[in-house]
């Protein structure tokens, strides 16, 4: 009886322990499809306004031209980063390196592990991506605190502002 006992005891906790185990994964899976949702939102929105931009005969690289602003540093080269990357070259501003962790190459373009290697010294480093975009901020103006950190929404602001 005490063998019975035992065994449906230990059947109850492994019942418990299984529900916690797959509503906390069940957590997890929500908060990653929120986040994944909050970043293709914004980053419609990062690009509508991009466009809305360029349709005005504008482009980021006007900006840093009227600026005198001629060394970049691109933090992060998703199709976002490699886009910006595109243009500011097109618009002869020098794009002295990329930041990234996954992409070792993109054309002859330097990419930094910034775990490894020291940022560069440049006007501004445009952060690209949209996850925790404010922590990537905060972090390059702690590693690097004399080069001024921007994100791409911010910069397109700035661009369109500066139209006005």
């Amino acid at each position: 009886m005490m063998y019975f006992i035992l065994f449906a005891l230990g059947i109850i906790v492994g019942i418990i322990i299984s529900t916690i185990f797959l509503f906390k994964k069940s957590i997890t899976r929500k908060q990653n499809e929120e986040k994944l949702v909050f970043s293709l939102r914004y980053n419609i929105s990062i690009l509508t306004s991009w466009c809305i931009l360029s349709s005005d005969g504008n482009r980021i690289g006007d900006y840093f031209e009227k600026n005198k602003i001629s060394n970049i540093v691109i933090y992060g080269m998703g199709y976002m980063g490699q886009w910006l990357c595109e243009e500011l070259i097109n618009r002869n501003i020098n794009v002295i390196a990329a930041i990234d962790r996954n992409i070792v190459q993109y054309k002859k373009l330097k990419i930094i592990k910034i775990e490894e290697e020291k940022i560069p010294e440049c006007d501004y480093i445009i952060v690209t991506p949209v996850v925790e975009m404010e922590k990537i901020k905060e972090d390059l103006d702690r590693i690097a605190p004399n080069i001024k950190a921007i994100t791409i929404k911010e910069l397109i602001d700035l661009a369109r502002l500066d139209e006005i």
